[in-house]
């Protein structure tokens, strides 16, 4: 059994090694979050392209569509 004073000293060398585990673990929480931060923004950027990408080609659809119908004559 130790005694009270080295007890002491070894709590403490306890709760900083805690505490420095702590902190390493805050820093790659914290780092998570900025990636994910950033994911989020690529993410969100991706979707716009893809809905002006999908708008345009509705567009050109559309278009086709329109140039390729043949106007109906009437004979009389």
């Amino acid at each position: 059994m130790l005694c009270p004073a080295c007890e002491i000293d070894a709590l403490r060398r306890d709760l900083r090694e805690a505490q420095r585990r702590l902190k390493g673990w805050a820093n790659h929480a914290e780092l998570a979050e900025h990636v994910i931060a950033e994911l989020r923004e690529k993410l969100a950027d991706h979707d716009r392209q893809a809905r002006e990408l999908l708008e345009d080609a509705r567009l050109q659809i559309q278009t086709l569509h329109d140039l390729l119908q043949v106007p109906t004559t009437t004979s009389n």
